[in-house]
């Protein structure tokens, strides 16, 4: 995937994973990460968190145990920022668990996103609402950031 097929895909009437203006607004200007530096470092970390299946996916908050009492009937696991705060921020379950999103991602751990609340909003709209999974986060991720083409498009 490129930047290009991104964009297509991204504002494709009709699609499921239409994004509304505002959201989808956040990402169109996004300059990729230069090679070396510790936000690119962050951001390979969070691909490979997401690829890697270790992480159960959920919605709406960025971590939800089998202990949740917000909704039992939802799945364990992660949002894909939760994600990132456990792993790049190594952020503890109890400051996840049960932390609706996104805005309060910005608190959870050692450190900071290295984006936007705009951009994270896009991703917990991809995550949440158009029912993206962990690996296509990840090629949306690798093409904004990374500036990369994914070998093959999983979205």
């Amino acid at each position: 995937m490129t930047r290009q097929d991104l964009s297509v895909l991204l504002t494709k009437e009709g699609d499921d994973a239409e994004l509304p203006g505002d959201v989808l607004g956040a990402v169109e200007d996004v300059e990729p990460f230069e090679p070396g530096t510790p936000e690119y470092a962050k951001i390979e970390q969070w691909i490979e968190a997401l690829r890697s299946g270790k992480f159960g996916q959920t919605t709406n908050y960025l971590y939800r145990g089998r202990d949740s009492t917000v909704d039992r009937s939802a799945r364990v696991g992660y949002c894909c920022l939760g994600v990132y705060c456990a792993v790049v921020n190594h952020a503890p379950l109890t400051e996840l668990s049960g932390v609706p999103m996104p805005r309060q991602v910005r608190f959870a751990g050692s450190g900071a996103l290295v984006f936007s609340d705009k951009v994270a909003d896009f991703f917990a709209h991809l995550n949440d609402s158009a029912g993206f999974t962990f690996k296509q986060i990840a090629d949306v991720a690798e093409v904004l950031f990374l500036d990369k083409e994914t070998a093959e498009a999983t979205v």
